[in-house]
């Protein structure tokens, strides 16, 4: 994990920065799949380890990899200490329940975990008794100074979301969404005290949160159609 991590953050630390790697190709959900999924049950997956959370100041960004991995410990003492949830729990509730409202399904949360990098296939097998599997992880979290405002700091979150028909394993919609709060003035951005004490953190996650589960319900078209449209636009 830690490896990836740096990976991902080798960039910014020479002064660019990354806000979710590799493509995912937004995939709204089909008008015969919108018909399909009324009535069934929805299984919400859920995550017991997270990426690595990276807290790149300008003193550790000077170092290479040995400021990327403080970078990485500091940050990830940042997450526990202040007991930060993973974001990607609020979002699939919310969008779990929007699911429930618009198309009547009956959502469930897993009582287990599921691993990072884990494939459609497995999700189908290990939630074989649910018609759907609802699955959002956080991707990508990290915070970064800015260059030119070293003392406060912008905080990015990106997050993947896919629905899995588990009668055939298939993904029947994918996205992914990536935010960074943005300031006029970057002294109202989180300082790093800020970030040390949690509340930078969450008040930086919930407007994240938010833009996700907006973007997520959007591109899931998660507005009930009237059947007789849908099955005139087949």
């Amino acid at each position: 994990m830690i490896k990836n991590t740096i990976k991902l953050i080798v960039v910014s630390l020479l002064g660019s920065i990354v806000v979710g790697c590799g493509a995912v190709n937004t995939k709204p959900l089909a008008d015969a799949d919108l018909l399909s999924i009324k009535g069934k049950t929805l299984l919400i997956a859920k995550y017991e380890k997270l990426p690595d959370f990276t807290a790149t100041t300008a003193l550790n960004a000077q170092f290479g990899i040995v400021g990327a991995m403080t970078a990485i410990s500091n940050g990830n003492e940042m997450i526990a200490k202040n007991n930060i949830k993973d974001p990607a729990l609020a979002i699939a509730s919310s969008v779990g329940n929007q699911f429930e409202k618009s198309y009547d399904m009956s959502v469930h949360e897993a009582s287990d975990f599921v691993q990072a990098g884990v494939k459609p296939e497995q999700l189908a097998m290990q939630y074989k008794n649910y018609d759907y599997v609802l699955d959002i992880s956080t991707f990508y979290w990290r915070s970064a100074y800015y260059r030119l405002d070293p003392n406060n700091y912008q905080v990015m979150y990106s997050a993947n979301a896919r629905l899995i028909d588990t009668n055939t394993a298939k993904v029947i919609f994918e996205d992914r969404c990536a935010h960074q709060p943005e300031y006029e003035d970057t002294d109202d951005a989180p300082s790093y005290a800020e970030l040390e004490d949690g509340s930078g953190l969450r008040r930086s996650f919930d407007l994240s949160i938010k833009y996700c589960i907006d973007q997520i319900e959007k591109n899931a078209r998660l507005i009930p159609m009237d059947e007789g449209k849908v099955a005139t636009a087949q």
